[in-house]
């Protein structure tokens, strides 16, 4: 909420100021959301929308290394990032 808030800001030296400096928000997000709600508003759907697409890209990418590492037959790296992912931190 408060990053739709920050972008509405009119110039880039307050975008670096008030959307970046005030708050340490990571600066891509920021800039995306503000150059987001310039061209389309703030409908909810179309803020999300990035951020879904980036989640589904992100869902295959680890489907797709998986599978190459099965294909090749590296067992070792499978088996070590099983060792790793379940070993409570």
């Amino acid at each position: 909420m408060s990053a739709l808030l920050r972008s509405r800001i009119s110039s880039w030296q307050e975008f670096i100021d008030i959307g970046i400096k005030m708050d340490n928000h990571p600066g891509g997000v920021q800039l995306l959301i503000w150059v987001q709600t310039m061209v389309g508003g703030y409908e909810a759907w179309w803020i999300k929308l990035p951020f879904l697409i980036a989640g589904v890209w992100c869902i295959w990418m680890i489907y797709l290394v998986g599978f190459s590492i099965i294909l090749k037959g590296n067992w070792t790296v499978f088996w070590g990032s099983y060792r790793h992912a379940s070993i409570p931190h």
